[in-house]
């Protein structure tokens, strides 16, 4: 019997972590928008700051995104995670680009969705509001 309960558990592992419930993690593709949603955020407040007009399109690309530390929070009913690396922003400053390799860390919460899952770019410490 309790050969059974243990055969039926690591079967339901297997199909649970088949599926992608237990083994979800934030695509790059999510990260990579993340990242670039805080850097045109703070494109807009240093052009506000500085009394400049702001970009009406984002002037970088986002690539190589390197996630070094991934780390799951569970918040309700939902996990955030906690990510952590370095992204390399091509910025298009006048006549030329500039390449910077530069840290990010962003807070992305799992949203179940009928078709999937989407990712929300939570705040600097993973909360909704303050």
């Amino acid at each position: 019997m309790r050969s059974l309960k243990l055969l039926c558990t690591i079967c339901l592992i297997a199909v649970l972590s088949a599926c992608g419930v237990l083994s979800e993690k934030p695509p790059q593709s999510a990260v990579k928008m993340a990242i670039a949603a805080q850097l045109a955020e703070t494109q807009q407040s240093l052009a506000e700051q500085l009394g400049l007009p702001a970009a009406v399109e984002p002037n970088f690309t986002i690539e190589q995104v390197q996630v070094q530390d991934r780390e799951q929070i569970q918040k309700g009913s939902s996990p955030t995670y906690h990510l952590r690396g370095t992204f390399v922003a091509t910025l298009q400053i006048r006549d030329r680009q500039v390449e910077q390799e530069s840290p990010f860390e962003v807070y992305l919460k799992a949203m179940p969705e009928e078709q999937g899952q989407t990712w929300m770019l939570m705040p600097g410490d993973g909360r909704l509001g303050h």
